[in-house]
């Protein structure tokens, strides 16, 4: 998939995990950024901007990921949780930017929350 991506000048963000983290799958890297802990859409997005992997993942907490979250899509899902953006939720962002500073808002392909995934 990120090849894919790459060819296409898209970027991913995949928001929301248990610790403040960036990870870039371009150089497998793993970045614990404390000053994610609890920042607010602002601050993550200057993380964001950051970045020069074409596929990241972007780990917060709230309120700051959630806000961030309904920011950057140009349409919101309807799941009904994504409004609360509830502990461990997950959003996919496609944005069509060559780089992430570039980024405005994006097309939301998938949310999901860890009751989502029980068989």
């Amino acid at each position: 998939m990120a090849a894919a991506v790459q060819r296409n000048k898209h970027r991913i963000l995949t928001v929301r995990c248990a610790l403040p983290i960036v990870i870039s799958w371009e150089t497998d890297s793993v970045k614990f950024t404390p000053a994610l802990y609890h920042a607010g859409p602002a601050t993550l997005l200057a993380q964001i901007a950051q970045q020069t992997a074409s596929t990241l993942a972007l780990c917060a907490h709230n309120p700051g990921i959630g806000e961030l979250a309904a920011r950057l899509v140009t349409t919101a899902p309807t799941h009904p949780r994504f409004q609360d953006y509830p502990t461990a939720a997950m959003t996919l962002i496609r944005f069509d930017a060559a780089r992430w500073r570039d980024i405005r808002k994006g097309t939301c392909v998938d949310f999901t929350i860890p009751r989502d995934l029980n068989g």
